[in-house]
């Protein structure tokens, strides 16, 4: 029965751990991945667009329904834009439909008027105005440094503990 409980008293420890670390991990994902998909490149243009529809994921933890707004806006002709920029590769008046990469609870429904940012020379490649999304919900630094150091404590204690286990 000693056997079992200190093998409890190390592995519940950090089990608990590499629980939170691994929450932590995929909060910074999740927060990379906000950053890289609301930041817009240089030489975008920006143009009014349409929420056409949704596309629903859930209910996820606590029931929550996330809302992933699809968007239709016009490709802008050259006269809309810097006469010294790139000429675009669509014609204007082209109408592109496509799926915001990033999704929440509080983004634009379905008849919402909404701004895109759209590459000129590939006007597939568009993303929402980062004003119509959702903070990000990742994890900030002073919680990933307060996991690191739980770690290293809860590690220390288990490798202490097994130690006096073994008589080393």
């Amino acid at each position: 029965m000693p056997d079992l409980i200190a093998v409890l008293v190390v592995a519940v420890p950090l089990l608990l751990v590499a629980a939170i670390g691994g929450s932590a991990m995929l909060g910074v994902r999740r927060d990379w991945n906000y950053r890289r998909n609301t930041t817009i490149p240089a030489g975008w243009v920006r143009t009014d667009a349409v929420v056409v529809d949704e596309i629903r994921h859930g209910p996820g933890r606590a029931g929550v329904v996330v809302r992933q707004p699809v968007v239709t806006f016009t490709v802008r002709g050259r006269g809309d834009q810097d006469p010294a920029g790139p000429r675009p590769a669509m014609a204007p008046g082209t109408e592109i439909t496509f799926p915001s990469r990033v999704g929440g609870v509080a983004t634009p429904g379905p008849g919402s008027l909404v701004q895109v940012w759209y590459d000129p020379e590939r006007p597939t490649r568009a993303r929402l105005d980062p004003v119509h999304l959702p903070p990000a919900s990742g994890v900030s630094t002073g919680t990933l440094v307060l996991a690191v150091v739980a770690a290293v404590a809860v590690g220390a204690g288990a490798v202490i503990t097994l130690m006096s286990f073994f008589d080393l």
